[in-house]
């Protein structure tokens, strides 16, 4: 309406201009790449206050260069040139990536300077988020996030031959990183807001994420496979945690699965999985100090198009003592079953 207020919450309206050049030229096995790109995006959402409208342009300029010095040893170095209109911001970043094949591992080195300037939304939001009964509230004082990304990884990849049941293919990776954040964007406790909590766009003010990454794969050669995977990640610094930010240091995935085909007219797909959840980094009490959720997954194939899908949900009936705007969505264990016909298949039986 002409006085702002909201008249439906469909009344949005998103273009985007876009111009793209690229060049690349190759040096026998080395490849440069050469690119520029012009993004104008124009925004106007009743997710703004008084259905206001914003734009920005995006003017940036690129070159890589791909060089394979031997066939085992790769490096990529990169830079890049971005100008933002709307926070008056510009940025050079660079990257450089190292990696080496040695016949039982390969090894993976990156350094990568970040630059991410405030998008429109988190600079001039201001949204009830659907009467779900809390604000999102933009800050077009943001200033853009600036970051150094360190990371190493080792990856080996490999068969197991004449082991009997332990044949078949595997699969393990060690990633390491830091990321050295400045201004890093992010969500804070608003206050009170016309009676509703509220989550304001804020900046970081120096903060070093660490981390590892451990991953094990082993498809075995007679229908079963295993996926683990692990996550080590701590902030220090001028961190702020909220109810909107609950990290955790250690997380866990897992999956098992089998596959088996009985007969002409019978197969199974068996899959229980899982995850784990440590205790959050900020010591907050009111939020759950550490959770796992299993779930169990069967599918038969019946015949030729016809499949029973079973599930169980949070098979532990796990349920968390509050709940807030990260905790898991679940009110204890859930069952599903469905069939599903594939009528190609059966019109070809």
């Amino acid at each position: 309406m002409p006085d702002g207020t909201r008249t439906h919450d469909h009344d949005y309206s998103n273009r985007q201009h876009v111009a793209h050049a690229l060049y690349h030229h190759t040096f026998g096995n080395n490849i440069l790449i050469l690119g520029a790109d012009y993004l104008n995006d124009y925004l106007s959402t009743y997710q703004f206050r008084d259905n206001a409208s914003h734009s920005q342009s995006n003017i940036d300029g690129y070159a890589q260069f791909d060089w394979n010095i031997t066939p085992r040893l790769n490096v990529v170095a990169s830079l890049r040139y971005d100008h933002f209109s709307a926070s008056s911001q510009s940025a050079l970043t660079e990257r450089l990536a190292i990696v080496y094949k040695f016949p039982w591992m390969t090894f993976r080195a990156n350094y990568a300077s970040g630059f991410r300037a405030p998008t429109l939304k988190e600079m001039f939001m201001h949204f009830d988020m659907g009467n779900m009964g809390y604000m999102i509230i933009g800050n077009p004082d943001l200033k853009p996030e600036k970051s150094h990304n360190f990371n190493l990884a080792a990856e080996r990849t490999n068969r197991i031959r004449n082991r009997g049941i332990l044949d078949g293919r595997y699969n393990f990776t060690l990633v390491g990183y830091c990321n050295v954040f400045d201004k890093r964007i992010t969500t804070i406790d608003g206050g009170d807001y016309e009676g509703m909590p509220s989550a304001l766009y804020w900046n970081e003010d120096g903060v070093t994420v660490w981390g590892v990454d451990a991953s094990l794969a082993h498809i075995f050669d007679w229908g079963m496979t295993l996926k683990l995977n692990y996550s080590w990640m701590h902030e220090t610094g001028n961190v702020i945690y909220s109810q909107f930010s609950q990290p955790r240091s250690h997380s866990l995935t897992w999956r098992v699965g089998y596959n088996h085909r009985f007969s002409p007219h019978y197969a199974l797909d068996a899959a229980l999985s899982g995850r784990c959840q440590g205790k959050p980094q900020s010591g907050d009490t009111s939020v759950d100090h550490g959770y796992t959720i299993w779930k169990l997954m069967l599918q038969h194939h019946i015949w030729r198009g016809l499949h029973l899908n079973m599930a169980i949900d949070n098979l532990f009936n796990y349920k968390p003592k509050s709940y807030y705007y990260f905790s898991p969505l679940t009110t204890g264990t859930s069952f599903s079953i469905g069939i599903s016909v594939d009528i190609d298949k059966i019109s070809k039986s």
